[in-house]
């Protein structure tokens, strides 16, 4: 996901649709306190035992929900009063609050002022919160005392005197299409269900003296959803948020909490990965009425592969509460990802048990949906990524940027914004411990902007490609993307050895009647049915000569971390049947410019060792001494011709080809040159070949 660091900031069986048995006046609903545990310790098979009752039973029902932060680290969704003091405050003032519950109940706190009087509005707000009793969640954020009263009744303020009128934060979310069961004290499962759309449920158990609890699980596995949020992938072990079933008498409320053990963030995660599905089912498909059958919307008789969205393959989130995935007494950061091929993301819960001012992600609706989109494109498309760092505002590798740019579009596409919004802390610090890593608007940038003179630039920038799709969605809308995004289910022999955008645009501009989408390629400096990468080579004996125009950015250094994969480097695939192979590079350059060429393995990352099958690190040839040269003089005035070899016995298979300038040597030049001052023809096994492009 694109992230920048701190220093640079500052830097069921379901019951839907089932009515509830209605409650009787002296049933008023009882409040259970819910723990935050594990519902086994490992994660068993999905729940789906339905015992029959023997005997007397009755119905246990009530309704489960979980709170949030809004837009990551805001205020939570806990229905808490935040107290702010009145406008007739002074420091002498004595503050009381008065408060009624539904079912009656009062709740009188006074606080006089001392003899010296309040030294600030706050400290009169802090003793009034010490009032509160102990079942009333109370805390401080900044200059304001919140105070969120006990789940099962909802309180109401008839007086208050030194304090202003109270805003009360939203109200928590319903836990939807979550697995629930009710457990014996043996382990035995007796019933199991799925919440339904609002939080609620019912479920059968016995009149008896037994101790069962009821476990609303954060995981799915039904025809709209089949997620698990985890711990740890050594122990895989379930959330769950539990409570004493054999006791109630009343509809059970149970809450999984914003603060604490954090519950509610595994339960955020469960309704994102719910909301994606509804997204990509509601986008490519179109549905007669409630319970009627399904039409293709974003598929047609030209493009058989295509397929409408069904459902995605099951995917484990693991997440722990103040820990970072593979966290180490080391580890300075912490990190949310996908794990290529594993069907497994890892989301931030914080760092070394800092839940307050750390990076967290579980509330960051942009960073877990860019995760599931990672996992979806695993699913769906064809992805090639090879990973590795990217900050969303330099030039990458264009598989990466491809698959971070479509996971940027997509998060922003499932929750109806336009932007990206990473995170960090919480209001609760002490001091200023929360704020933004990154916010990137996709209509108004700021960042990862492509230079309009260098031609294709837009495929190495992952916010280029998130951009040209976020601009394509409000055109045509997301079923004309899932047309040309699938790929999957293409024959091997279509699929691109290396993907990036400029495959995806290829597979849609190949389809008659597609959108036409000129207007944000050429925004985006993108190509339109070619990319600048990877690209074909043809053998024929009357080559033209390949031009390059080479720059000097400030961060070329001339490492792979600062490639300029745009302007100094160009990109070749080569279909090998196995054996030797050799190649030729005949190149005129500026006398500050040298070239080498790189072969790296069909599922490489630059610059990494192992990945190298061949180089041509050995001393240049001058063409002055080497009459096979096939550059002369007439064609390259003024520019030094030389000729390059690299040699290798590799198997067959499909590679990449790269030539790489280095410019260390020259002076800074953002801009390239209008003339190119780099030349070159390829040759392998003694045969010319010509770029396709």
């Amino acid at each position: 996901m694109p992230r920048t660091t701190r220093a640079g900031q500052i830097l069921t069986q379901i019951l839907l649709g089932m009515a509830f048995i209605s409650m009787t006046a002296c049933e008023a609903p009882r409040h259970f306190d819910s723990e935050s545990q594990f519902s086994s310790k490992a994660e068993v098979a999905y729940c789906a035992t339905t015992v029959p009752i023997q005997g007397p039973s009755r119905i246990l029902q009530g309704e489960a929900h979980y709170e949030l932060r809004s837009d990551g680290n805001g205020l939570p969704t806990d229905s808490a009063f935040r107290w702010t003091p009145s406008s007739d405050w002074h420091p002498h003032l004595s503050v009381a609050l008065d408060f009624q519950s539904e079912s009656g109940d009062s709740l009188r706190l006074r606080v006089p002022a001392p003899t010296e009087g309040w030294q600030k509005p706050i400290d009169a707000l802090a003793a009034l919160a010490t009032q509160f009793p102990s079942n009333w969640d109370v805390y401080k954020a900044g200059s304001h005392i919140f105070s969120a009263p006990p789940i099962g009744e909802d309180w109401r303020l008839i007086h208050h005197s030194g304090v202003a009128p109270p805003i009360r934060n939203p109200d928590p979310r319903p836990i939807r299409l979550a697995e629930i069961a009710v457990v014996g004290a043996n382990g035995q499962t007796l019933q199991c269900g799925t919440t339904d759309e609002v939080g609620g449920f019912a479920l059968e158990i016995p009149l008896d003296a037994q101790a069962w609890r009821l476990e609303v699980r954060a995981r799915a596995h039904h025809h709209r959803n089949s997620t698990s949020i985890l711990d740890a992938p050594e122990s895989n072990r379930t959330y769950a948020l539990i409570a004493d079933a054999s006791q109630a008498t009343g509809p059970l409320r149970l809450r999984a909490k914003v603060r604490g053990d954090l519950l509610g963030g595994a339960f955020h995660m469960l309704e994102l990965t719910l909301r994606a599905q509804d997204f990509l089912r509601r986008e490519t498909r179109l549905q007669n009425h409630l319970h009627g059958p399904l039409e293709a919307q974003s598929c047609d008789p030209s493009w058989p592969v295509c397929q409408p969205f069904d459902r995605a393959p099951r995917a484990q989130i693991y997440w722990r509460p103040g820990r970072s995935p593979n966290e180490s007494p080391q580890s300075t950061s912490s990190a949310s990802y996908y794990v290529r091929g594993s069907a497994s993301i890892y989301i931030s819960g914080g760092l070394r048990g800092n839940t307050i001012s750390s990076d967290m992600d579980h509330f960051d609706d942009a960073v877990v949906l860019h995760e599931y989109a990672h996992f979806l494109e695993d699913f769906f498309g064809h992805s090639a990524s090879p990973g590795g760092a990217h900050d969303g505002d330099s030039l990458i590798d264009p598989r990466l940027a491809w698959s971070e740019g479509f996971a940027n579009f997509l998060q922003a596409a499932i929750t109806g914004r336009s932007d990206y919004r990473d995170s960090y802390g919480t209001p609760e610090c002490s001091s200023l411990c929360a704020g933004v890593l990154i916010h990137e608007s996709f209509d108004h940038p700021e960042r990862d902007l492509p230079d309009p003179e260098a031609k294709g630039e837009g495929i190495f920038r992952e916010f280029a490609v998130t951009r040209f799709l976020h601009s394509a969605f409000k055109q045509s809308g997301f079923g004309e993307i899932w047309l040309s995004f699938q790929s999957r289910h293409l024959p091997q022999h279509q699929r691109e050895a290396f993907p990036t955008f400029a495959s995806f645009i290829k597979r849609h501009d190949s389809r008659a009647g597609s959108a036409d989408w000129a207007t944000h390629l050429s925004r985006e400096v993108l190509l339109h049915g070619e990319g600048e990468y990877a690209t074909l080579l043809q053998q024929s004996p009357h080559c033209s000569t390949t031009p390059m125009y080479p720059r000097r950015m400030p961060w070329d250094w001339g490492d792979w971390s600062s490639l300029d994969w745009s302007m100094n480097n160009d990109f070749f695939q080569i279909h090998h049947p196995g054996g030797r192979v050799q190649v030729e590079l005949h190149y005129a350059h500026e006398p500050l410019i040298d070239a080498q060429l790189y072969l790296w393995s069909p599922t490489h990352r630059m610059g990494v060792d192992r990945f190298l099958m061949a180089t041509s690190h050995t001393e240049a040839q001058s063409c002055d001494t080497n009459s096979s040269c096939l550059l002369s003089d007439a064609e390259t005035p003024g520019l030094d011709r030389k000729l390059r070899h690299l040699n290798a016995s590799i198997p067959a298979g499909t590679y990449l080809l790269q030539l790489r300038l280095d410019v260390r040597r020259m002076p800074i030049r953002v801009k390239p040159e209008l003339q190119a001052s780099m030349l070159y023809q390829l040759k392998i096994n003694g045969e010319r070949q010509c770029p396709t492009k």
